[in-house]
């Protein structure tokens, strides 16, 4: 193989393979939000009142507050969650994207349904 052809092969990959590096990018961003939210929630249970007081109203801003809080945090990766969950998924992203599905072997594809389970092209029909 010569490095032309290597070359563009990972350009193929890398094509094939942005869009849902883009969608991961983005759930991994959101499970380490949610996570730093409900960090942040837990240690807040602990102050009397919180940071807008016992009004009508100042749980909803405290969990808007909350929630700001944690989207920044998520975009700027200090806690690592996202991008440790992008490099292990990642990973195999870019290696179903190197190797597409053969169209010669329809049978042998697999697809996830919406429920998690694999199903194959026999099982779909």
């Amino acid at each position: 193989m010569n490095v032309t052809t290597a070359m563009g092969r990972a350009i193929t990959t890398a094509e094939n393979a942005a869009p849902q590096l883009k969608k991961l990018h983005d759930a991994a961003e959101q499970v380490e939000s949610y996570f730093v939210k409900n960090l942040l929630t837990e240690m807040q249970k602990g102050q009397d009142g919180g940071l807008f007081g016992k009004t009508p109203g100042s749980e909803i801003y405290q969990d808007m507050f909350t929630q700001s809080i944690a989207d920044q945090v998520a975009k700027s990766g200090s806690f690592g969650i996202a991008k440790s969950l992008e490099q292990q998924v990642g990973k195999q992203l870019l290696r179903e994207a190197a190797s597409p599905l053969s169209t010669s072997q329809p049978e042998r594809a697999a697809i996830a349904a919406p429920t998690g389970k694999l199903l194959n092209n026999q099982e779909r029909k």
